[in-house]
């Protein structure tokens, strides 16, 4: 299964390369599925004896890993180092376009999404995508019509934060302030920056509530075979994209046979 060099040792299989051989036999595993070490209490398996080891703190609750400044206590140690950042203010992770800087490095690869445009979230009801989970959740509010963002001065409703911000700003908003000699509701007594209000959901009349109640529920039957159809669609692409990744893998081992017969073939001319 694996191939020693001087320097390293090499996946037979994926062709990595490891520096030690147990991570090399860690590696191995992802390809075989081996997973020898089992919780003892819900049966759970893992490749390595540290993830075990990781894995059966969440049955004991055991935190060892405990921050010096506040107090709190980790499962991990990498959370406590993340979280140490929180009071440090260090930010070691750099985008390298436009150099803004992250305490996380899920946050700076998120970020990176918008310079490359990559998105990875879709809605399932018309396919447009996004690079941020936030803010296609922010688009399904509309297809379902909701708006639960409400302007505390006119009534008006807004399906997400963003546009409430911009309703405040609008011309129109302000004239409807002015006349109504009221504060603007951007800045309470503190000067501080007061969050959005909620609509609050009001409750239908008595007599409509099973009218209501029985369009409810043909909404979410004719969404939830929306999703299907969507997901159905994505199970779709995704074999393909597989079958298409198989056949460039082919290709690409046929490539490197006809290479290496041409490299044998003049290296038999040569020698002639």
């Amino acid at each position: 299964m694996a191939t020693k060099t001087t320097n390293c040792h090499i996946c037979v299989i994926c062709s990595r390369t490891f520096k030690k051989k147990q991570y090399l036999i860690y590696h191995i595993r992802t390809h075989t599925g081996e997973r020898p070490h089992k919780c003892e209490t819900c049966g759970s398996s893992f490749n390595q004896s540290s993830h075990l080891k990781r894995h059966v703190r969440t049955h004991t609750g055991e935190r060892p890993y405990k921050c010096k400044t506040c107090g709190s206590s980790f499962l991990l140690s990498h959370s406590l180092k993340r979280h140490v950042r929180t009071h440090t203010g260090e930010r070691p992770y750099k985008c390298a376009i436009c150099e803004r800087a992250f305490s996380h490095q899920g946050n700076r690869d998120q970020h990176l999404k918008i310079h490359s445009n990559i998105k990875t979230h879709f809605c399932v009801f018309c396919d447009r995508g996004f690079t941020r989970a936030g803010d296609l959740n922010e688009h399904l509010l509309r297809h379902v019509r909701e708006k639960p963002y409400t302007c505390g001065i006119c009534s008006t409703e807004c399906s997400s934060n963003g546009n409430l911000t911009v309703h405040k700003k609008s011309a129109a908003h302000q004239r409807k302030l002015n006349a109504g000699g009221r504060v603007s509701h951007d800045a309470n007594a503190s000067g501080r920056q007061a969050s959005p209000k909620k609509k609050k959901l009001v409750t239908p009349p008595p007599n409509n509530l099973d009218t209501v109640i029985a369009e409810k529920e043909e909404r979410l039957q004719v969404v939830n075979q929306e999703i299907q159809a969507r997901k159905a669609k994505v199970r779709r692409l995704n074999g393909e994209i597989s079958s298409r990744e198989a056949e460039s893998k082919s290709l690409e081992n046929e490539l490197e046979r006809l290479e290496t017969a041409k490299a044998n073939t003049r290296n038999r001319f040569l020698n002639q």
